[in-house]
C-alpha cells in the first residue's frame, strides 16, 4: 500500500462534509454521539427509567407512555451533559471574559424541558395537586370515573 494513499485516507476520516475538519469535541462528552454501543446503553438506561417511573407513579397510564419516554430521554441526556460539565470547566476564557460553553446552554435547555415534561406527568408536588392526585391513597381513575357517573357528573 502506498504511504501517500494511507495519509490521504486518514485526512479524509478527519474531515466532514465539504472537506471541512470534523468537530471531535462531541466525542469527548458523548451528548451528540452516533456510536451504536453508546446509543444502546443510553436506550437501555431510558427503558429502565421509564419502568421505574411507572413503578413509582401509579397515576401514569399507558397513554402517558410517549410522554414518559420523552421525559426519560431528556433526563438521560441531561445526566450525560452534567457529567461532561463536571469533567471540564463549563466556562472558557475569551478575550479576558468568562464565556459559558455551548454544553452549558444545552444543559440549561434540557433542564427546562425536563421540568416541563415533569409538570405534565404530575411528577412535581404542584402538578400533582392540580391533577388531583393524592399520594396517600393513590389515584384510581376507573373508580373516580364511576363515582362521577353515579353522582350525575357533579363533584359532591
Amino acid at each position: 500500500m502506498n504511504m501517500a494513499s494511507t495519509g490521504t485516507r486518514e485526512l479524509a476520516k478527519q474531515r466532514g462534509r465539504g472537506g471541512q475538519p470534523r468537530n471531535d469535541n462531541a466525542q469527548k462528552h458523548g451528548l451528540y454521539t452516533r456510536d451504536k454501543d453508546s446509543l444502546k446503553l443510553r436506550a437501555r438506561a431510558v427503558r429502565r427509567l421509564v419502568a421505574k417511573a411507572y413503578e413509582l407513579c401509579p397515576w401514569l397510564t399507558a397513554t402517558d407512555r410517549p410522554t414518559v419516554q420523552a421525559w426519560a430521554e431528556i433526563v438521560k441526556l441531561k445526566s450525560v451533559c452534567f457529567m461532561a460539565l463536571e469533567r471540564s470547566n463549563p466556562y472558557r476564557l475569551v478575550d479576558g471574559d468568562l464565556v459559558g460553553r455551548r454544553l452549558l446552554q444545552d444543559y440549561g435547555r434540557l433542564a427546562g424541558l425536563e421540568l416541563a415534561y415533569a409538570k405534565e406527568l404530575g411528577l412535581t408536588p404542584q402538578s400533582r395537586v392540580s391533577l388531583g392526585i393524592d399520594l396517600a391513597k393513590g389515584l384510581d381513575l376507573a373508580a373516580e370515573a364511576a363515582r362521577l357517573r353515579a353522582n350525575g357528573g357533579s363533584d359532591d
